[in-house]
């Protein structure tokens, strides 16, 4: 059983937040997180914080990283997209809130109880791979939301090339089937050709 469905699982706390093991916080990140996650309006949404980069040979804080919203491509991998401008034009300031089709996979925060309603993570998922393409997909189709806040920043060490880990063959794979299998309904043959 995975860490962090464990701790979960565990969690006495109304909220919880996930955060990889490569990630640098900076002061005031969390605040704006768990601003957006208070009362019943909030019981729904998932919040991402936005993600700019880190060197990984001199790990000086780089801009850039993948911003505050993700989509996804056919290969069924999460992949930046600018902001739409239907969100664009709902923002009273830059630093509200941004809907976000997909997340990135270990960086988010939830209310606990919901999560859980939700199912959690896949337990049936390999390994590592695709689980925040499905965390995002049920998300949106059982009634919750997913938002980016430009307020709460963190830096991730992008790796150059391959994995930090390795990863049974095919686990990738069975992960991404399961997904569009699951969640993409006839778009989901789209996906399995690419």
């Amino acid at each position: 059983q995975p860490t962090c469905c464990k701790g979960i699982e565990e969690a006495k706390a109304e909220t919880f937040v996930i955060l990889d093991s490569h990630i640098e916080v900076e002061p005031g990140w969390l605040e704006p997180l768990m601003y957006r996650l208070k009362g019943p309006e909030g019981r729904t949404r998932m919040l991402m914080p936005m993600i700019d980069g880190t060197n990984a040979e001199t790990f000086d804080f780089e801009g850039g990283g993948i911003g505050c919203t993700l989509g996804f491509i056919w290969k069924v991998i999460e992949h930046a997209v600018p902001d739409q401008q239907k969100d664009v034009q709902k923002r009273a300031k830059r630093i509200d809130p941004v809907p976000s089709p997909t997340m990135a996979g270990g960086l988010f925060a939830a209310n606990t109880e919901y999560f859980m309603e939700l199912g959690g993570y896949d337990r049936q998922f390999l390994y590592w791979g695709t689980e925040n393409l499905e965390l995002s997909f049920r998300l949106w189709q059982c009634g919750g939301s997913l938002e980016c806040s430009p307020c709460s920043r963190v830096y991730h060490i992008f790796r150059k090339g391959g994995h930090g880990y390795s990863i049974p063959g095919n686990a990738v794979m069975v992960n991404k089937l399961r997904t569009t299998h699951l969640w993409m309904d006839e778009f989901g043959e789209l996906a399995r050709a690419v």
